[in-house]
């Protein structure tokens, strides 16, 4: 067979039996992106092209299963503040002002360009302009699931249901690229609404995500409401199932999670922006006990601020030994949450989140002389509370390369920095005239 590249790997993690293990000197060949042989090197290996990662330490793609990718044009804009206060004083009046095609363009490439330097080759995304934002996810090279936000700042908010469908059947056919309903969460979307995105959802066969049980707050007011939790009153509504992902559950019950689990619906950790918000600590260890799937989301630059998946991880991790001791998660516990976790809470972990035959070939290399990776004892140990991707110098997203030698391959990053700061001088001035 002629491979359309090969990747010699010095260290790799493999997936075997439920566990990553690293294993050394192994070739990657990729055929019509996907990974069609992992072995020894042989001479019958025949390849177009071949990437010498032998001094690298070789790692499937990293799953960030919550962003909102423009948001990072609000990066640093409101600090220190409830999730509450932030949203109604600042980024609610803040999307009805700029939020437009130009500013969803240069805030998800900006986006896009931190997360490839982090390491990350999928996300689940969150928010309005669905149809730009899905052509520059799709030129940039991601996988992504594309969440039409609800409620909109978009004038034709109320035709979800059409455009849903509209925007779906543009992208029927595309290979990394797929529509999902984002309702924003039970505190602002009313009941019946719901209702009929989960049912139209499942009818449809959509992905659904959305924001349940982030804050005190919205736990205390859905509780006024309907006299329910948050995951209670969205079960009774339809809203669960296994294409169902809700994102932050920080403060959730025993019960809460056993109805997550018996109903298959997944859960995103989002650690640093619930601590920066001040929401606490999501029961991940008790979400698993449970069998709940559990991916690894960042959030928003807005609210994070950053996009480093590493540090995420990391953070993660800490904030679980923090609050629950030796009873909090372990290094691998955590890379699982970030990989294999992050498809299965996707439905996608058929086709990615492991270095296996016949997944699709996303793939990360970490330079072994960066100094954040010596000393080498323990490679998951290093990726979950060491690195900080210095040393990534190498992302490929179903066998296309997106940066090699450290340098973006996708977009042309000092044009995406410029775009950037025409918007930021538009944003203060704005804020300037409002204080």
């Amino acid at each position: 067979m002629m491979y359309d590249c090969l990747i010699e790997c010095g260290k790799i993690l493999i997936y075997k039996e439920g566990n990553f293990f690293c294993d050394s000197n192994k070739v990657i060949g990729v055929k019509e992106g996907k990974i069609a042989y992992l072995g020894e090197s042989c001479s019958d290996l025949k390849s177009k092209k071949v990437y010498h990662l032998k001094n690298h330490l070789v790692s499937p793609g990293l799953i960030n299963t919550h962003t909102h990718l423009p948001m990072s044009l609000f990066r640093g804009l409101a600090d220190n503040l409830s999730l509450k206060l932030w949203l109604e004083k600042y980024i609610f009046p803040l999307e009805r002002e700029f939020v437009d095609e130009d500013f969803i363009k240069v805030g998800t490439k900006l986006s896009v360009i931190e997360m490839i330097r982090s390491g990350m080759t999928t996300c689940c995304d969150m928010y309005f302009y669905n149809k730009t934002l899905a052509e520059v996810l799709d030129e940039s090279g991601l996988r992504a699931y594309v969440g039409i936000g609800f409620p909109s700042v978009e004038k034709d908010s109320k035709e979800w249901k059409q455009k849903s469908l509209n925007l779906r059947s543009e992208f029927k056919k595309h290979p990394r690229i797929q529509i999902a309903l984002a309702p924003h969460a039970p505190y602002t979307v009313e009941s019946q609404t719901l209702s009929e995105m989960s049912e139209f959802a499942k009818s449809e066969d959509f992905f659904l995500t959305i924001h349940v049980s982030e804050s005190l707050w919205e736990q205390k007011e859905i509780q006024k409401r309907y006299h329910k939790t948050p995951v209670q009153y969205l079960h009774d509504l339809g809203v669960t199932g296994k294409k169902s992902l809700f994102v932050h559950c920080v403060h959730v019950n025993q019960k809460d999670l056993q109805i997550m689990s018996k109903t298959g619906t997944s859960f995103s950790y989002n650690p640093k922006s619930n601590m920066k918000l001040g929401n606490g600590i999501a029961p991940v260890g008790l979400a698993l006990q449970e069998g709940v799937k559990v991916g690894l989301g960042t959030d928003g630059s807005a609210s994070n601020n950053n996009l480093n998946f590493f540090e995420e991880m990391g953070t993660g991790a800490r904030l679980q030994a923090l609050k629950y001791g030796d009873q909090g998660l372990t290094a691998e516990e955590m890379f699982k949450i970030a990989s294999i976790g992050g498809a299965r809470s996707l439905a996608l972990d058929k086709e990615i989140g492991s270095l296996e035959l016949g997944k699709k070939a996303d793939i990360i290399a970490l330079n072994l002389d960066s100094v954040d990776l010596h000393p080498f004892y323990n490679p998951i140990s290093l990726l979950v509370y060491t690195v900080l991707g210095h040393g990534l110098d190498f992302v490929m997203c179903e066998g296309k390369v997106l940066m090699e030698d450290f340098k973006i391959k996708v977009f042309n990053e000092l044009e995406v920095l410029e775009e950037s700061k025409v918007f930021s001088k538009r944003i203060q001035r704005f804020i300037s005239r409002k204080t």
